[in-house]
């Protein structure tokens, strides 16, 4: 299992994350301001091409924070928008160089060929300061 500090991420963060059949992928653990969450709470689901809504993607508790795996869900391709110089899209959350979808910042599909949201890999808050994966 891989733990990972949650203090002091104030963004996006890109964390290799020890998955189920021991590979390795890239997760994206972001810190969302107040009014990205409110500007995100209240987005109908039924819109969206992967209905989900806000608390579908956040855990209980810890309603600030998104937790994704940070590939693309339709051509296998890293995502764009973890670094602070990265394009974000055009909803601030992640774009795809390889094929051009967007993701909302929770990780919802909201354009391009995929048709389906984010990953969530399995994780669990320890605390207020500490993620493990797995």
């Amino acid at each position: 299992h891989t733990l990972m500090a949650a203090c002091g991420i104030w963004n996006s963060v890109v964390m290799p994350a020890t998955m189920a059949a021991g590979s390795s992928r890239a997760c994206a653990v972001c810190s969302s301001p107040p009014q990205q969450i409110a500007d995100n709470e209240y987005i109908v689901p039924d819109t969206l091409p992967d209905p989900a809504s806000y608390t579908d993607r956040v855990k209980p508790g810890y309603e600030s924070f998104v937790v994704v795996v940070g590939l693309n869900t339709g051509i296998s391709c890293e995502l764009l928008g973890n670094s602070p110089t990265d394009p974000r899209g055009p909803f601030d959350g992640w774009s795809c160089p390889c094929d051009g979808s967007v993701y909302d910042p929770l990780g919802r599909v909201r354009g391009g060929p995929a048709r389906k949201n984010l990953a969530i890999p399995r994780f669990t808050f320890l605390s207020d300061t500490q993620i493990q994966f797995g």
